[in-house]
């Protein structure tokens, strides 16, 4: 039997017991939305104090610096409670992940686009085969996204906004597979060099989400589909 810490969300049966409430998905769901509330309360309280910081520095005046001060220790302590939270959510992931019927992994794809449109394509095509999507619009939030939880594949653009794909390309080939969209904007010479890397260059057509999806189940386990 499946022990209630690892029951799907929603799944029948009696109340956790103590032990099993710490690692249950859901009570640490809550615990995480009650974390990111409060981070949302003090970088209010903070956003409401640079302000005035500013305004202080903008009529002429100089801002005090042990006030200064102050603010840099709460936002540092701000981001790493922020930092912490995304491992619990990761462990949360991985928890719900463990939970599923077939107790199949969904593995993390990360998919980098400037276009809404095709970061939904895919993205909904790839969710919809099993696998656990994010998406970003530039390389800033992509960044982000892989600093707070590792991925299994990633799916990018060949020119996002602040990303050069060939160094992405470059630094993860060796370590996960990356596919590669063009859009023909791309020269061919570069397009070849990424091609050299990545797991697949493809060109973007109505085609790409089922091409993509054919490249990362050729390298990655293949998910439980989603139900």
């Amino acid at each position: 039997m499946t022990p209630d810490s690892l029951r799907p969300l929603g799944a029948s049966g009696g109340a956790p017991s103590t032990t099993d409430s710490a690692t249950d998905p859901r009570r640490r769901l809550h615990a995480l939305r009650d974390g990111l509330q409060g981070i949302r309360h003090v970088s209010g309280d903070l956003r409401a104090e640079v302000a005035e910081v500013v305004a202080e520095a903008a009529s002429g005046g100089i801002p005090d610096r042990t006030r200064i001060d102050a603010l840099l220790r709460r936002l540092e302590t701000g981001l790493a409670r922020l930092a912490a939270l995304a491992v619990d959510l990761d462990g949360v992931t991985t928890a719900v992940d463990l939970a599923q019927p077939d107790g199949r992994r969904r593995p993390h794809v990360l998919v980098v686009d400037a276009s809404l449109s095709v970061r939904r394509h895919v993205g909904d095509r790839l969710a919809a085969a099993g696998f656990d999507v994010t998406t970003a619009a530039d390389g800033l939030v992509a960044h982000a996204c892989l600093a707070s939880r590792p991925c299994a594949a990633i799916v990018t653009d060949s020119s996002p906004p602040h990303l050069d794909a060939r160094e992405l390309v470059e630094a993860c080939a060796d370590r996960l597979p990356v596919v590669v969209t063009t859009d023909g904007r791309v020269p061919d010479d570069e397009v070849r060099a990424l091609a050299s890397s990545a797991a697949a260059c493809l060109p973007k057509d109505p085609s790409i989400a089922d091409r993509v999806l054919d490249v990362l189940l050729e390298h990655l386990p293949s998910p439980a589909p989603s139900p």
